[in-house]
C-alpha cells in the first residue's frame, strides 16, 4: 500500500492543499466502475493552520493571522476562535462536496463514512494560557468530534468516551471480516462496545496521559508525574493509582518489539 499512499499534496498553502485533495477524490468518484469496494482517506489541513479562502470569513471579528509568541491570559480568544471557525467551515465545505459526490454516484447509501479530528484546539479556555494544542491533556485538546454515517444504522448521539483506536477495530470487524480479538492488533475496541472503559490514553510526541473520569495522569518525559483535576489543575492529595498505570503502561508497549 506504501506506494499508494500520497504524503505531499500540490499547494503553497493548506486551503489549497486541502482543494486539491478533494478535487482528487471527486475525480476518483466520478471514474468507472468496476464494482469493486473502495477506500477513500482525507487529511484536511487547513484548521491546523486555520487556514482559509480570502474573503471566506462569515465569523467576525476575526483575526488576519496568529502569533502564539505575543499571546497571554489577557488576550481576547474571540478573534482568534473566528478565525479557527472559518477555516472549519472551509473544510465543511469540502467534505460537503465529497458527500454529494457520493450520493451522486450511489455509493453514499452502501459506505461507512468517518469524520473526526486529530485533536482539539483551545483558545485559553482554562484560563491557563494555553493556545492551540500539543500543549495539555485537557479535553479542549483531547476532545475531538466523530461522526459516522452507516448504512443501515440508526443515527443516535453517543456521550460517552471513544478512541481513536477504536476505529481499525471496528472497521476490521464489521467491513473487512476479522474474527481476531481486538486485543490480538489493537488496544482499542469496538466503537459500538458500550461497556464501561476504566480509562483512555493519549499521548503527545514525549509525553502519555492516562485519562479517568474524575482525573489525568500525565508522565513526563523526565519521568515525573503529574496527577491533575477535571480543571487541569494538580489534584491535591492525589496518588498514583498501581493497577490503573501499570495497565496503561504493559497496554502502550504491548506491541513494541523486545
Amino acid at each position: 500500500m506504501r506506494d499508494r499512499i500520497e504524503l505531499r499534496q500540490q499547494g503553497r498553502t493548506p486551503q489549497e492543499r486541502d482543494r486539491t485533495i478533494t478535487d482528487k477524490m471527486l475525480r476518483f468518484l466520478a471514474r468507472p466502475k468496476d464494482g469493486k469496494p473502495f477506500f477513500g482517506f482525507l487529511f484536511y489541513d487547513a484548521p491546523h493552520a486555520a487556514d482559509h479562502p480570502a474573503g471566506a470569513v462569515p465569523f467576525q471579528p476575526a483575526a488576519a493571522e496568529v502569533n502564539y509568541l505575543t499571546l497571554n491570559n489577557e488576550t481576547d480568544p474571540v478573534p482568534l476562535l473566528n478565525k479557527y471557525r472559518n477555516s472549519l467551515r472551509y473544510v465543511d465545505a469540502l467534505v460537503g462536496e465529497v458527500l454529494a459526490a457520493l450520493r451522486k454516484e450511489g455509493h453514499l447509501d452502501d459506505t461507512v463514512v468517518m469524520i473526526t479530528g486529530d485533536h482539539g484546539q483551545e483558545f485559553n479556555d482554562l484560563k491557563m494560557n494555553y493556545w492551540g494544542h500539543n500543549g495539555n491533556f485537557s479535553r479542549y485538546q483531547v476532545q475531538t468530534p466523530l461522526v459516522v454515517s452507516w448504512p443501515g444504522r440508526t443515527g443516535v448521539p453517543v456521550s460517552r468516551a471513544t478512541s481513536h483506536l477504536d476505529v481499525v477495530p471496528t472497521l476490521m470487524h464489521e467491513l473487512l471480516g476479522c474474527t481476531n480479538a481486538p486485543s490480538q492488533y489493537s488496544t482499542g475496541r469496538y466503537l459500538f462496545d458500550s461497556a464501561p472503559r476504566p480509562y483512555l490514553m493519549a499521548s503527545s510526541w514525549d509525553t502519555m496521559s492516562i485519562i479517568e473520569s474524575d482525573r489525568t495522569t500525565v508522565s513526563l518525559s523526565a519521568g515525573e508525574v503529574d496527577i491533575m483535576d477535571e480543571r487541569y489543575r494538580p489534584l491535591s492529595g492525589a496518588v498514583i493509582r498501581p493497577k490503573i498505570v501499570q495497565s496503561a503502561m504493559e497496554e502502550a508497549g504491548r506491541f513494541f518489539a523486545r
